[in-house]
């Protein structure tokens, strides 16, 4: 499906600069002006080191710039190839200034992550995927003779608040995460939801924390936002190997969009302004991991064999039950002194008025 070399693409902007004035800039496929078609962002290379998941997105905007409109008619996509450009032209996991891009989507410190959200709250998809690489190899499981094996990972929003501001169903989710499994397979590659086993044997579905782009793109935007991770590969995987993980990516990529569009067939998409809380309602704000009364039953690459095993794991925490709950009030009383709050809410895009209604300019 994602045969082909990366080719230029005409319709393109430039949302930003890097730290060092690198052009940040999103391509586009398909209809972008039918205002009635689902509209879905990808981002990839947002950790400069993962230069496996920007080939597979070029190789993606290669095989499908001529027919993607033909192929995918009911979806408009934006793609930014590259997040990172100064980490990726050092093959460095931050950018210039050494912030950690999929860490900074709640403070916004970096040049790089401003640009994302200005676009993001300006064009307003409804779907964002965020394409990373995953190592295989981890040391606490290596002492036990394992690796990871998989050559996608994928999984949604883990943050509970995400979760319920935007409607998410289990069932659909898992239903979601099922057929790209299936479809992946019946095309010669490995599928799994993304999975975290800690040195002590606890397993959960990556961080429900809010600085990700996953949780936090979907909390603060409405945006569901899907995780796509490619295995990165090593050097036993040669030339073949590594062909095999970016068209696993590509495919992948190409196959949500297609699950997406289905879906949208059959029910229309609301605006994503739906999805924002408003004055009054319940947010969540605490949570607390929830055991599986089941254990997780995973596959793993056993690295003396070479053989897949198995394994049964108990101390799996897939779900997280909300403690708390506040009720949104009209505005939030801040402090004008703290001035490092005040710059993190205006990059945020929030306005402050005095007590007596006066606009606070910045």
């Amino acid at each position: 499906m994602c045969d082909g070399n990366f080719m230029n693409c005409q319709n393109s902007t430039e949302i930003g600069l890097s730290e060092q004035r690198r052009p940040l800039i999103v391509q586009y496929l398909g209809d972008t002006k039918n205002n009635s078609s689902l509209r879905v962002f990808v981002i990839s290379g947002q950790h400069g080191d993962e230069r496996y998941g920007r080939k597979a997105t070029q190789r993606f905007i290669a095989r499908f710039s001529k027919t993607f409109e033909s192929e995918f008619p009911l979806i408009s996509l934006a793609v930014l190839v590259d997040a990172n450009p100064d980490g990726s032209s050092i093959k460095n996991r931050v950018n210039a200034i050494g912030i950690d891009l999929n860490r900074d989507h709640l403070l916004l410190d970096s040049k790089e992550t401003l640009a994302m959200h200005s676009f993001v709250n300006s064009w307003k998809p409804h779907v964002v995927i965020d394409i990373h690489n995953y190592p295989s190899k981890r040391k606490h499981l290596l002492e036990k003779n394992h690796a990871y094996y998989h050559d996608i990972f994928i999984d949604i929003p883990t943050n509970p608040a995400a979760q319920q501001q935007l409607h998410l169903d289990k069932n659909q989710m898992d239903d979601f995460i099922k057929h790209i499994q299936e479809d992946l397979k019946i095309n010669g590659y490995s599928c799994d939801r993304y999975v975290i086993i800690s040195p002590s044997g606890r397993v959960r579905h990556g961080t429900p924390d809010i600085t990700d782009a996953r949780n936090f793109l979907s909390l603060r935007y409405g945006a569901l936002t899907v995780l796509l991770e490619g295995r990165n590969p090593t050097k036993e995987d040669g030339s073949d190997g590594k062909e095999h993980i970016v068209l696993a990516q590509c495919h992948a990529l190409a196959s949500i969009l297609q699950i997406l569009a289905e879906t949208y067939k059959k029910q229309s998409i609301r605006n994503i302004d739906d999805f924002l809380p408003s004055k009054g309602d319940d947010v969540a704000i605490g949570s607390k991991y929830v055991h599986s009364k089941q254990p997780l039953k995973l596959t793993l690459k056993n690295t003396s064999t070479n053989n897949l095993d198995d394994v049964t794991l108990s101390k799996y925490t897939p779900d997280l039950q909300i403690t708390k709950y506040i009720e949104l009030p009209t505005a939030y009383a801040v402090p004008i002194r703290n001035k490092r709050l005040m710059e993190i809410l205006l990059r945020h895009g929030f306005s402050f008025y005095q007590s007596d209604g006066k606009k606070i300019e910045n």
